[in-house]
């Protein structure tokens, strides 16, 4: 006998586990910290504006596309698996003690007992994860390799192989997979989570940062009088409440996301520091650097609008002038089509 699913998990056992109130907000922000390490990335697309070719068209367009895909890949698939795996199902909590429990995809693809899909979902995970991978140690190793060449890192991240790869970047960004090793003293679901936990923090830590600078750049913007409409390409939308909106519920979740380690019997040395040990480090390098450089905090008006934005203007103009050479196509289905994808 048959039934459909509906959102019958979501009555019963319900959204968030827990006998109480408090247990029930530890679930919610569990999955806040969840949701926020599986959404951040897509900001990390304007790194690859240096090595773009005609970056003031190339990224404004891979950002358009950035809320629908989160919509249907992410939220859609959360959708999903709410609707298919209760939050008690055994096979996805049994990773308390030794291993990290099965992906609730995969699980989802179980109960609709078609034998094919897990597999198919296997692999569509690990090209994901592979994906993933290259992309933060692209990101990361460029990080690296700029902050060396603005004397803010360790001057031998500054070295290039022949191809222009900041080899020693790489191997630096390289060296943390290591840290996989740490599920060989403890289970691979405590290491997981320990991991999990330094990530959202800091991407918590990184979206405060991103908006505050957005919040001090608009500032200067308004102090110089400067028309917006033409000094940027492209205009971001709902600002500058939005820069607000997430810089107040970054910063509180940053602070609240390890909150559950100060409850009774919950104390431990370990997820203190995978919680919070990234504002420590943070602000420690960052105060450090103040101090021992003597630098200080501009004035709204006081703000560098103007390095750099030559080059830029004439990089645009050159690709202008080379699509116009080449004769745009844009208008073929062809064109359409590939304008929509890319």
């Amino acid at each position: 006998m048959y039934s459909r699913f509906g959102f019958r998990y979501w009555k019963e056992p319900g959204l968030w586990t827990g006998d109480s109130p408090v247990t029930r907000l530890e679930s919610f922000v569990n999955a806040v910290n969840v949701a926020g390490f599986v959404m951040s990335g897509p900001e990390y697309i304007s790194m690859v504006a240096g090595e773009a070719k005609n970056p003031r068209r190339t990224v404004p367009r891979a950002f358009n596309t950035i809320m629908s895909r989160l919509i249907v890949f992410f939220i859609g698939g959360a959708l999903c698996v709410g609707i298919l795996v209760p939050s008690n199902d055994s096979t996805l909590t049994n990773g308390s003690d030794t291993y990290a429990g099965a992906s609730p995809y995969v699980i989802s693809m179980r109960r609709l007992q078609i034998p094919v899909l897990p597999s198919i979902v296997n692999a569509a995970l690990l090209t994901s994860i592979v994906s993933a991978g290259n992309a933060y140690t692209f990101n990361a190793s460029r990080s690296l390799h700029a902050l060396a060449l603005d004397g803010q890192a360790p001057a031998f991240l500054r070295r290039l192989n022949k191809n222009g790869v900041p080899y020693m970047a790489v191997i630096a960004v390289m060296l943390l997979s290591c840290l996989a090793f740490l599920a060989l003293g403890s289970g691979s679901s405590k290491v997981l989570s320990w991991i999990l936990n330094f990530c959202t923090a800091s991407q918590m830590l990184n979206w405060a940062i991103m908006s505050a600078t957005w919040v001090r750049f608009n500032a200067a913007v308004k102090a110089q009088n400067v028309d917006r409409q033409s000094y940027l390409p492209v205009l971001s939308r709902w600002q500058p409440y939005a820069a607000y909106w997430a810089l107040f519920w970054a910063t509180i979740f940053l602070w609240v996301q390890g909150y559950a380690v100060f409850l009774k019997g919950n104390w431990s040395v370990a997820t203190f520091i995978f919680n919070y040990g990234i504002i420590a480090l943070a602000g420690g390098i960052g105060i450090v650097w103040k101090v021992v450089k003597g630098t200080r905090f501009h004035r709204s008006k006081e703000v560098d609008l103007a390095s750099d934005c030559d080059f830029f203007d004439a990089l645009t103009e050159h690709y202008r002038g080379e699509r116009e050479a080449e004769g745009a196509d844009s208008n073929t289905v062809k064109g359409r089509i590939m304008s929509k994808l890319f």
